[in-house]
């Protein structure tokens, strides 16, 4: 491969710090292989493993050794008895080529004791990690109400109305996320509380907030002066004045402050036209351009006054300070749930990746004077790293960052760091990714520099000169320093690496293909299809059209054209939301074309991965009821949920594992005790083989010994199962290239990954399978195709929707609440940090659309639908593109305006073709023939004879059956009784036991199942009640949180009625029943009169409570529904208690002469 200058500056630099900023198809890894491999074979004092190479992803780590693995082998072949190069081979699979996650990790594992972490730390998993949490937060509230806080009670009336802490705890955990992501958590909230806040009009946010103003007042002057060339010699002229009066007037208000903008907006005055009706058709015609273009001039102008309506200084000041209070308020709560938090995990022995990163920060650095310096610790690693390279450094974040330049040399005497990446095509900030980091280097780093270096690698070897003109073209004019911090211009413009291109046979020229949703509702063929499967539908029909035209495209194998495959092609989405894969996977079915979608996730929940890692977390700890509950009715263990259920009866109260031991020594059935003595044995075995195998190894057993590859192919789906078993053993193998073994820690790497980056299942293509790829843009980071669709522009952009909004510079900002006025606002920080967030946000979207578009080799499609076409731009403006709202939105003015380099497609409904809609007509078409053909005398129609019987079901519950009789006399289903779960906090759980609908009713039906009637009103009622609801929790008859939602007044005063002193009764006589299940055959005419007498239904339930006395039966069931009179509970319920009724006379064989309900909402006895 012949290198570039530039790219050979990068592989033959030496003791120097660069940054190296590679554009899309730059030849990136090619690059960083060449120079790994060139400074190992010139230097046999270098070992690779003296190497420290960081990469984004697992995939990235195994792929950049196996490059260099080749390259080695290839050097090795030049010169065979070099003893240097074969032992760099040997130990390849050694060397620090791995994750951040991975290396910090790695850290930990060999200096826990530096900073007095238990050797025998874990990972804790996604559950584990969520019940400490839950835990930590009950207990941060639980000392806040304690403290009694006016700000923190202001807080939760804000964010916890009523109880529900659901969201505020989100928020919580939200912001502690973020801090997380900083060095030094604690020290970044600290910094964002504000105490003393001085000049409010010098604070950071107050500033950005104008220059933010400003784009769009300096929108609305060049509108304006739009306004004069229009005017200028024609009917408007007298507004030319107007507009030469309100421009310099704007120009006042962008040089004042917020103080004078409040006295100054009032007298801003908007232009209108308006010069009546009925003009000649010229004149109109001028009248309503001019107007279009005034309108947007106007909308900006009425929208700057309406924020400044009403305003007054003080009211600014106040807003500030209320909105301060608030937000530090909520930040020393996180602090305080983050510290809990952490005690709580350090108690148990259990890290998570975020504790993972921040104990190897701790270990590699200290802070002295305020300073951060590097440990001992570090000071060997800078010794032993040759050089330490970090690939997609774009996506780093501060404490990455950190931990990377602790174990470089230090950036002032020498330089041994490399750093690769390209700022447009950051797109993990959800990830929370900081790519201000990678331009502060840029900014920091010169070109021609001696130590430090930076090096531009902007020749793209990967596209066509048609698809590198389009990206250069649409990005110079969207991604702009103000709205993403980065400009494109010469430094980020991709220039043509491969000039050497073959001649096509086709216009490669780029495609922008769209169309009205508007219209093709107006077309009966159309108008009940999406505008998903409108635009799947077109998609599918121009790849079918390119094909069939025998488009070609470059075979780079065979270095010549050829046919182009259906392989060839991707259609790339923003995101998979409302099943976009299925829908364009289907209308390329509908074409003859079969799709395969890439998905992003998955993996860790596929059924055979997912068995898989139950069994190995089995072998570690068989004390997991969940993961062995899973392995026993699976294949593996072969036992059926009645054979299960047997287990469990004998030793309920202990664990799954208990139970099988038990049922060896108690168990009546023999065949079951031997399968159950089997199952144990083969366990301990494989437990004591665990001591001393690796996870990888103890896969390939499990996969050997259960015949699981067998198994998984020959499910639905065979070939991906074992595929994805496949890669899990992969998967284990990268693990312990790490020098990490252990099946338990392995079991939570997963588990960790499943909860922070769950991947795709495994790639089934082959180099031969021609499908047509989906996946989304993300996906296909990485990754480039002949022929690329980029879809669904249309798709709205999404800005975030936090009550509380963070940002470096401008600090945090949320809602305000004066308790005192009960006025709830926003403060004006967070107006300015939702503009900021909105601005990064986009930033971020036009770094998606620029991945999306380089992935493109010789063909690249637009699509997407466009309702109303804006007019055409040379040029994008700050506010033009902050207000696009789509891609679509986005590109079609300045696309529109550039016919030499994109062809413009608009397909109208009857040109559209869509194969599924026309398919459907011609099936409509034939059936019509065929029913018009005379039938043969003679024939007569079949009519199935038992049609009535469509719906006849032959079991169903008393619950179903009450709900059918209900709705018949009602309008539609009653929600009432459908409440909003929400979570209780421990501290208010007494008080917010209301909550919980369902969650309610079954607590209340579970202690009265349990509840002592023969005893409870012996001696003192209410302690008899506390102690037996005591002895429920303790021995787990019922969960804490369950018992909870139960009100003891309202036990009480059940328990204060004639009907429960009865029972009271019933029961010294042994005549009390409750929760009694049966089954009733009934005649099916019963249940629905359409339904013929001769069949018969099976009927189910349970009866709460029934009892004898006097040789009659009285029956009653419990109700929590709330409800306002107790008629409305007959009405609801009749049904069902009828049913009741006549299973209990059947079963007892004895008449019931009382049926009763008693409502705890209500508190009263009420007869049926």
């Amino acid at each position: 491969m012949d290198f570039t200058p530039e790219q050979k500056k990068v592989i033959d630099s030496r003791n120097q710090n660069l940054i190296v900023s590679a554009a899309a198809g730059s030849g990136k890894t090619a690059v960083l292989t060449e120079r790994i491999v060139k400074k190992i074979c010139e230097d046999e004092n270098l070992s690779v493993d003296r190497m420290l190479i960081v990469t984004f992803t697992n995939s990235a780590a195994r792929e950049m050794k196996e490059r260099i693995g080749k390259k080695l082998r290839a050097e090795l072949a030049k010169k065979p008895d070099d003893a240097h190069l074969r032992k760099q081979i040997a130990i390849l699979h050694t060397a620090q080529i791995t994750t951040i996650d991975s290396f910090c990790l790695y850290i930990l594992k060999n200096h826990f004791e530096e900073i007095g972490v238990d050797p025998s730390f874990a990972i804790g998993s996604e559950g584990e990690i969520t019940q400490i949490s839950d835990e930590a937060f009950d207990e941060a509230l639980e000392e806040a109400f304690k403290e009694g806080n006016e700000e923190f009670l202001n807080l939760v009336e804000m964010y916890a109305p009523k109880g529900k802490f659901n969201k505020f705890y989100e928020l919580v955990k939200d912001i502690a996320t973020k801090a997380d992501s900083s060095a030094y958590p604690y020290e970044t909230l600290e910094n964002y509380i504000v105490e003393d806040i001085g000049n409010v009009w010098e604070l950071p946010f107050v500033k950005f907030s104008m220059e933010f103003e400003n784009e769009y007042l300096k929108e609305a002057q060049d509108i304006y002066r739009e306004v004069k060339n229009i005017a200028e010699g024609t009917f408007l002229t007298k507004h030319i004045e107007e507009a030469d009066l309100t421009i310099p007037f704007i120009d006042d208000i962008i040089s004042s402050d917020i103080r004078e903008r409040i006295v100054k907006y009032p007298e801003l005055k908007r232009i209108t036209l308006n010069y009546g009706r009925n003009l000649p058709d010229e004149k109109e015609a001028l009248k309503q351009y001019a107007n279009l273009v005034n309108d947007k001039a106007r909308k900006i102008i009425d929208k700057c006054k309406e924020k400044y309506k009403n305003l007054t200084e003080a009211d600014f000041e106040e807003s500030v300070k209320e909105g301060y209070a608030v937000t530090n308020s909520l930040l020393r709560f996180v602090m305080s749930y983050m510290h809990i938090f952490e005690d709580k995990k350090r108690d148990k022995g259990i890290i998570s990746f975020s504790d993972m990163e921040h104990m190897a920060l701790e270990i590699l650095v200290k802070k002295e004077d305020g300073k951060i310096v590097p440990t001992p610790t570090a000071l060997r690693y800078r010794e032993y790293f040759n050089e330490v390279m970090i690939d997609e450094y774009q996506d780093s974040n501060d404490v990455q960052e950190t931990i990377l330049a602790a174990v470089s040399k230090d950036e002032k005497l020498s330089g041994n760091r490399f750093m690769v990446g390209d700022i447009k095509q950051s797109i993990y900030r959800f990830r929370l990714a900081k790519p201000e980091i990678f331009k502060g280097k840029c900014l920091e780093y010169s070109k021609e520099g001696d130590r430090d270096e930076r090096i531009i690698l902007s020749y793209n070897f990967r596209s066509r000169k048609e698809v590198i003109d389009a990206v250069n073209f649409v990005f110079e004019r969207c991604m702009i320093e103000k709205i993403g911090g980065i400009e494109y211009g010469e430094d980020e413009r991709l220039n043509l690496g491969k000039t050497d291109y073959p001649e096509s046979n086709t216009n490669n020229k780029a495609e922008l293909i769209y169309f009205s949703k508007k219209e093709f509702d107006e077309d009966e063929r159309y108008k009940d299809l999406s505008k998903d499967e409108i635009e799947a539908g077109l998609v599918a029909k121009k790849i079918r059209e390119l094909k069939e035209a025998g488009t070609k495209v470059y075979d780079v194998k065979t270095d010549s054209m050829r046919e182009m495959r259906y392989s060839d092609v991707a259609i790339l989405l923003r995101s998979m939301t409302n099943s976009r894969d299925v829908v364009f996977q289907k209308a390329l079915k509908n074409e003859g074309i079969q799709g395969y979608v890439i998905s992003k996730s998955g993996y860790y929940n596929a059924w055979e991965v997912q068995l898989i890692l139950n069994f190995l977390s089995v072998i570690d700890n068989p004390r997991q009821d969940l993961p062995l509950l899973s392995v026993l009715h699976s294949f593996i263990g072969g036992f059926s949920e009645e054979e299960i259920a047997k287990i469990r009866i004998v030793e309920k109260k202990k664990r799954l594992i208990d139970s099988l031991y038990q049922y060896i020594l108690v168990g009546s059935d023999e065949k079951l005790k031997e399968k159950v003595l089997n199952f144990t044995t083969e366990l301990e075995e494989l437990r004591k083989q665990a001591m001393y195998t690796s996870a990888s190894d103890m896969l390939r057993m499990i996969i050997e010994k259960y015949e699981y590859g067998v198994m998984a192919s020959s499910l639905p789906g065979g070939e991906q199962r074992l595929a994805n078993v496949n890669l899990l053993v992969e998967t284990a193998d990268e693990y312990e290239e790490q020098g990490i073994f252990c099946i338990h820690d392995f079991v939570k790497y997963t588990e960790k990954l499943k909860a922070k980056q769950d991947m795709g299942e495994a790639n089934m293509l082959d180099e031969n399978a021609d499908v047509v790829q989906i996946l989304t843009v993300h996906k296909s980071k990485g990754l480039e195709y002949p022929i690329c669709f980029v879809s669904g522009l249309h798709t709205e952009f999404r800005y975030s929707k936090d009550t509380i909004l963070m940002d470096e510079e401008l600090g945090i900002g949320g809602d305000t609440y004066n308790l005192e006025k009960r006025i709830k606002g926003t403060s004006p920080v967070r107006e300015a940090l939702y503009s900021k967030e909105k601005i990064n946000s986009l930033g971020e979207e036009i770094r998606v659309l620029y991945v999306a578009m380089t992935r493109a080799r010789e063909k690249l499609i637009l699509t997407g639908m466009l309702d109303e076409e804006p007019e055409g731009k040379d040029t994008l403006s700050f506010a033009s593109i902050m207000d696009s709202g789509s891609f679509m939105k986005l590109l079609f003015p300045i696309i529109c305006e550039k016919p030499e380099l994109f062809k413009i497609n608009k397909i109208r409904p009857e040109d559209a073709g869509i194969k599924e809609v026309f398919d459907e007509a011609e099936r409509i078409s034939k059936r019509q023939v065929l029913e018009s053909i005379p039938a043969k005398a003679g024939f007569k129609e079949f009519v199935y004879p038992y049609e009535s019987l469509d719906n006849l079901f032959v079991k169903t519950t008393v619950s179903e059956l009450k709900k059918a009789a209900y709705l018949e006399n009602e309008d539609g289903e009653n929600t009432l009784y459908h409440e909003e779960e929400v979570r209780v906090p421990k501290i208010i759980a007494e008080t917010e036991a209301e909550n919980g609908g369902a969650a309610r009713g079954s607590a209340y039906h579970r202690v009265m199942e349990l509840m002592d009637f023969e005893h409870i009103y012996e001696g003192d009622i209410v302690a008899n009640l506390r102690a037996h609801r005591k002895k429920l929790t303790d021995n787990l008859f019922i969960y804490e949180e369950d018992d909870a939602l139960v009100s003891e007044e309202k036990v009480l005063k059940f328990l204060d009625t004639d009907l429960a002193k009865r029972m009271s009764e019933a029961s010294k006589r042994d005549k009390l029943y409750l929760e009694q299940p049966f089954v009733l055959s009934v005649p099916a005419n019963e249940v629905n009169e359409a339904f013929p007498e001769n069949e018969k239904v099976l009927v189910q339930g349970v009866i709460d409570v029934y009892f004898e006395e006097d040789g009659k039966l009285i029956l009653m069931d419990y109700k929590t529904d709330r409800v306002d009179n107790a008629q409305e509970l007959v009405k609801r319920y009749k049904t069902q208690l009828d049913y009741y009724s006549e299973a209990l006379s059947r079963l007892e064989k004895k008449p019931v002469a009382e049926i009763m309900i008693y409502s705890f909402a209500l508190g009263e006895v009420i007869t049926v």
